[in-house]
């Protein structure tokens, strides 16, 4: 997420460190040798799905054993639902200070129905402009007959599906995707 989303809140899971997308890039070989799991997240898991596969590919090119790429792509998970999913299933949020809060940044407008969660505080500039990775879903519930439904759709069809399924579909839909970049 970004810097701005971080100090609004994050997921809290002690025990835990939330690293920034940069540092964890810079100190990729120091943390997988440090950590069970890397676990990469974003509002709803495309940002940080597409951030996942380009660590690994960059911590392979780097040098890391070419025999041991599963192991090091068990190792580096992208969170299925982000946020919202971590929400939507109970999990607890902290602010930049680490204190427990009820305000969560939606990224953009168009994903604020993602989170139709009571006591939870939508904040974001509601100025900025559309991000252009968030058109896709925009066109999506633009055509479906009922537009309310379909995030709740995407997340019941990511807690529904078998993790090899969408593995496989995360691993498809990145071959398609254009390079992002917070």
């Amino acid at each position: 997420r970004t810097g701005g989303e971080r100090q609004v809140s994050t997921i809290s899971a002690p025990g835990s460190a939330v690293i920034a997308a940069e540092e964890l890039r810079q100190r990729a070989l120091e943390f997988i040798q440090t950590y069970d799991k890397i676990v990469t997240f974003c509002t709803i898991g495309g940002r940080s799905g597409i951030f996942c596969k380009k660590l690994v590919d960059e911590i392979l090119e780097v040098g890391y054993p070419a025999d041991r790429a599963d192991e090091l792509r068990r190792k580096i998970i992208n969170m299925l639902g982000g946020i919202a999913g971590w929400v939507h299933t109970g999990g607890g949020l902290v602010d930049g200070a680490g204190r427990p809060t009820h305000r969560l940044h939606p990224w953009c407008s168009a994903f604020m129905d993602m989170f139709p969660i009571q006591g939870l505080e939508l904040v974001f500039d509601e100025f900025s402009p559309v991000p252009q990775d968030a058109v896709s879903l925009i066109a999506c519930k633009s055509a479906c007959g009922d537009a309310t439904a379909v995030p709740q759709r995407l997340l019941q069809m990511c807690s529904m599906l078998p993790p090899e399924v969408i593995d496989d579909s995360l691993t498809q839909a990145m071959q398609n995707c254009g390079s992002y970049e917070d």
